[in-house]
C-alpha cells in the first residue's frame, strides 16, 4: 500500500492530524477518527502503547450494525407517500473535545415531567445547536453547530442535543439515523425557556425537513414550518417519544409515522396545524402505511389542516388515541383507508372533534372492531361515519351535525349509552360551547389548556375534556 487517509508512526504524536507529515502515535487515536471506506497506514518501527485500542462504536460500521447503534437501510414498502430515500449521512468521527465532555445526568422521564408541570426543555446537553453557530465548530455550548444534520451525525447513545432559540433556515433536510438504546436514549430538545424554529421554506421541493430512521429517541420542544413537503417523517421508528411539538404550515403533513416496524411510539402534547391548505389537502398527524404495536397519541391537537386532522389510513395495527382534539379540518379522525381495507381495531377514548367540514370520526372502509369510548362530535358535517366498521361505541356524544346525520353506523356495530341511544345517552348539557379556552396556548409544560368546552355534566356521554389524570 502506498497511500492512506490516516497515518501512524512510532515517533508520531496524537496531537498531530494523522497526515503523512504529522502522523498519530497510537492505534487507538487513529481508530477514533477513521471513517467508513478509509485506510489507516502504520509506518515501520516498534509501537509501545500505554493502553489497548478499541474500535469506535459509531465508525465500525460493518461490525456494529447488529448492536443497535447504527441501522442498515430498511426495506420500505411501496405506498402513496413513498419517495426516494434521502442519502444516508456517513458518520464523521466525533470531535475529540466533544467525546471528552462528561455526559449530563439523565433528565426526568417524560411522565415525571408531566406530573410535576416542569417547563419543557433541557438545561444541559452534549451537543449544542444555535442559529448563529457553525458546522465547523465542535458542538459545545461555546462553539455550537448550525444544522441539525451535523448534530445528528455525531450524537451517540445516551447523549442530548440542545437546540437554542431562534430561527434555523436549513439548505438540506436532516437525517436522524443513530439508534439510542432502552437505557441510553438520545434526546433532541429545545433549551429550556427558548423556542427553536426550523423554517424549511428554503429546502428543495419534495424534501422532508427531518427524516428519522432511528429508535429510542425523545424529540421535544421543536417548531417546524414552511416545508414544501412533509415536516417530520419517522420511518419504522421504535420507542420514540414526541412531545411539545408545533408542526404547521407545511405542504403535506406535520408529523408522519409510517412503514412496517413502527412500534411503541408516543406522540404527546403536540400541535399540528395549517398543513396542506387547498384542494389537495394535507394532514396534521398521520400514523399510516405501515404496522407495529404499541403506538399512542395523547394530549394532541390537530386543526386547520386541509384534509384530516388525525389520519390512521393504511396502518394495519391498532393505534390508541386518547384526549386528543381535532377541529376545523376537512375530517377530524380518519381511522381507515390508505388504499387498504384491513380490519384494524383502533382505540379512541376522550377525544373530541368539532367544526370539521366533513366527518368527525370516519372509518374510511375499515371493517375492524374500532372501540370508541367517551368521544364527542360537535358541529361536524357528520358526527360518527362508521358505515363499515364493526365498531363498539360506548358513552359517545354527537351533537349539532351539519349537512349529514349525527351517526351512520354499520349493522355490525354495537352501541350503548350514546346520545343517539336514549336513556343515559340523552343529549348532554355541555358546560360551555365556546371553544376559546380549548384553542388557547398550551402551558409551559406543553399539556393541553384547561377548559370547560364540551365538558359533559355528571355521567352524561361525551369526552372528558380534562388533561389525562384529572377529572373534569
Amino acid at each position: 500500500m502506498t497511500g492512506a487517509d490516516v497515518y501512524l508512526a512510532p515517533d508520531g504524536s496524537d496531537d498531530g492530524d494523522g497526515s503523512r507529515e504529522r502522523p498519530f502515535a497510537t492505534l487507538g487515536k487513529a481508530a477514533s477518527v477513521v471513517r467508513p471506506g478509509q485506510t489507516i497506514a502504520m509506518r515501520g518501527g516498534t509501537y509501545r502503547p500505554a493502553e489497548g485500542a478499541a474500535a469506535d462504536p459509531l465508525t465500525d460500521f460493518a461490525e456494529r450494525t447488529v448492536t443497535g447503534v447504527v441501522k442498515p437501510p430498511r426495506s420500505i414498502p411501496s405506498a402513496p407517500l413513498s419517495k426516494a430515500r434521502q442519502p444516508r449521512t456517513v458518520f464523521p468521527a466525533p470531535e475529540p473535545n466533544l467525546t471528552a465532555r462528561p455526559t449530563p445526568s439523565a433528565s426526568p422521564t417524560v411522565a415525571a415531567a408531566r406530573r410535576t408541570g416542569a417547563a419543557i426543555g433541557v438545561t444541559g446537553a452534549d451537543v449544542y445547536l444555535a442559529p448563529d453557530g457553525s458546522d465547523d465548530g465542535d458542538g459545545s455550548r461555546e462553539r455550537p453547530f448550525a444544522t441539525l444534520g451535523k448534530a445528528a451525525s455525531v450524537v451517540r447513545p445516551g447523549q442530548t442535543i440542545a437546540m437554542r432559540g431562534g430561527t434555523y433556515r436549513p439548505a438540506e433536510g436532516a437525517a436522524l439515523i443513530t439508534d439510542g438504546t432502552a437505557g441510553r436514549r438520545i434526546t433532541l430538545s429545545n433549551y429550556r425557556g427558548e423556542r427553536p424554529v426550523i423554517d424549511a421554506s428554503g429546502l428543495p421541493g419534495g424534501t422532508w425537513a427531518v427524516t428519522q430512521e432511528a429508535d429510542n429517541w425523545t424529540v421535544q420542544g421543536l417548531e417546524i414550518r414552511g416545508s414544501a413537503s412533509h415536516a417530520y417523517v419517522c420511518r419504522s421508528c421504535r420507542n420514540t417519544v414526541f412531545r411539545g411539538l408545533s408542526l404547521h404550515d407545511n405542504a403535506e403533513s406535520g408529523l408522519t409515522l409510517r412503514d412496517a416496524g413502527t412500534e411503541n411510539n408516543t406522540v404527546l402534547d403536540s400541535d399540528f396545524y395549517a398543513n396542506g391548505p387547498g384542494e389537495a389537502g394535507g394532514v396534521g398527524l398521520a400514523v399510516k402505511f405501515g404496522s407495529g404495536a404499541g403506538n399512542t397519541v395523547r394530549g394532541c391537537r390537530a386543526f386547520d389542516n386541509g384534509a384530516d386532522g388525525i389520519d390512521l389510513g393504511g396502518f394495519t395495527t391498532p393505534v390508541t388515541v386518547r384526549s386528543t382534539w381535532s377541529y376545523r379540518n376537512g375530517n377530524g379522525f380518519t381511522l381507515g383507508g390508505g388504499h387498504t381495507s384491513a380490519s384494524v381495531a383502533h382505540v379512541l377514548t376522550d377525544d373530541a372533534a368539532w367544526d370539521n367540514a366533513g366527518l368527525g370520526f370516519n372509518d374510511e372502509g375499515n371493517p375492524g372492531a374500532i372501540r370508541l369510548t367517551r368521544n364527542t362530535s360537535y358541529r361536524n358535517g357528520t358526527g360518527f361515519y362508521l358505515a363499515t366498521a364493526a365498531a363498539v361505541l360506548t358513552s359517545n356524544a354527537a351533537v349539532d351535525s351539519g349537512d349529514g346525520p349525527d351517526t351512520v353506523l354499520a349493522e355490525s356495530s354495537r352501541s350503548e349509552g350514546n346520545t343517539w341511544d336514549g336513556g343515559n345517552g340523552a343529549s348532554p348539557v355541555f358546560t360551555t360551547t365556546d371553544p376559546s379556552t380549548a384553542e388557547a396556548r398550551r402551558a409551559a409544560d406543553a399539556t393541553l389548556p384547561r377548559t370547560s368546552f364540551l365538558a359533559p355534566s355528571g355521567s352524561a356521554p361525551g369526552a372528558r375534556m380534562a388533561p389525562v389524570g384529572e377529572t373534569s
